[in-house]
């Protein structure tokens, strides 16, 4: 039986690729294959989506071509498709004029992503504490109510708690946490996780229930107590990503390297029975509107 999911679902978290049009950096810590949206589109399992650009990718051109395109088929595909863009130094967003952030805007970036694991320095909480406090003063962020997302280990989360929750540059500011927070099954009933469950619960931190396949790979199902107790804690602060294409990241090299091999329908099927239709509802429609919609 096909898995129903609530009207108006979102997918949080994919990236795509199309390297002969938009290069990859070199060095890299991966190469993955060729993803363009028209191949997203067979893969989607739901109606809107926020495409992210990777650590890997040498600028944000290919997001917001991709975006631009998608803005000029109003037939291609129906539902609402956002962007988020990656602050690093290959991408200095500070030196960009007002009209660039207004185009971005308008083509639908809502987000903008600090990478802790790959190129940069998710294990120290001081990098991290003056990474969010720099994109937390541009323009878009203050004016514009884009959020700001990163990938930082699940320790960095719970050391930042406090920076998070009490610094003025951040009050009012919306932060996502990828990839469940880099959080393990061995880290249930753990300070740490505990820490992020309490900025879960401020209202301005969410987090995205995705890549469960990183974070436990020989058993997704191992992660469900860290989701059930996620969406207890916390119903309103929920998104969900497939993290498609579910490339190697392993692979060291310029080499592209094999798919994951991920079944997402199955890994959302799994999420989708651990919560209540209200907890499911939150994760898939009414937070990411709230987030990304408008």
């Amino acid at each position: 039986m096909a898995m129903r999911l609530p009207t108006g679902s979102w997918d949080c978290h994919v990236h795509c690729f199309e390297p002969e049009k938009f290069p990859f950096k070199a060095p890299r810590a991966y190469t993955p294959r060729p993803a363009p949206f028209d191949l997203l589109l067979q893969n989607l399992l739901t109606s809107n989506v926020m495409i992210v650009q990777a650590s890997i990718e040498a600028s944000f051109n290919g997001l917001l071509a991709n975006l631009e395109d998608i803005g000029k088929r109003p037939n291609y595909f129906s539902g609402l498709v956002r962007g988020t863009v990656l602050a690093d130094a290959s991408t200095p967003l500070s030196f960009l004029t007002d009209g660039q952030l207004e185009r971005m805007h308008t083509l639908g970036v809502r987000c903008i992503r600090l990478h802790g694991v790959y190129g940069g320095s998710g294990h120290d909480p001081a990098w991290a504490q003056q990474q969010m406090t720099a994109l937390a003063q541009l323009r878009p962020v203050q004016n514009l109510g884009w959020s700001i997302s990163a990938q930082l280990p699940l320790a960095t989360w719970s050391q930042l708690k406090h920076f998070i929750l009490t610094d003025k540059h951040l009050a009012g500011v919306s932060i996502v946490a990828d990839h469940i927070a880099c959080a393990t099954p061995s880290d249930y009933g753990s300070s740490a996780l505990q820490d992020f469950v309490e900025l879960l619960q401020s209202g301005h931190v969410f987090v995205k229930i995705s890549a469960l396949y990183r974070r436990s790979p020989d058993d997704i199902h191992a992660m469900k107590d860290i989701v059930i107790l996620l969406a207890q804690a916390a119903p309103r602060a929920l998104l969900w990503g497939s993290d498609w294409p579910h490339v190697d990241a392993s692979q060291n090299d310029f080499e592209a390297g094999p798919l994951e091999g991920v079944d997402a329908g199955a890994e959302l099927a799994a999420v989708q029975s651990w919560l209540s239709t209200e907890q499911l509802q939150d994760m898939l429609v009414n937070n990411p509107y709230r987030l990304f919609g408008n």
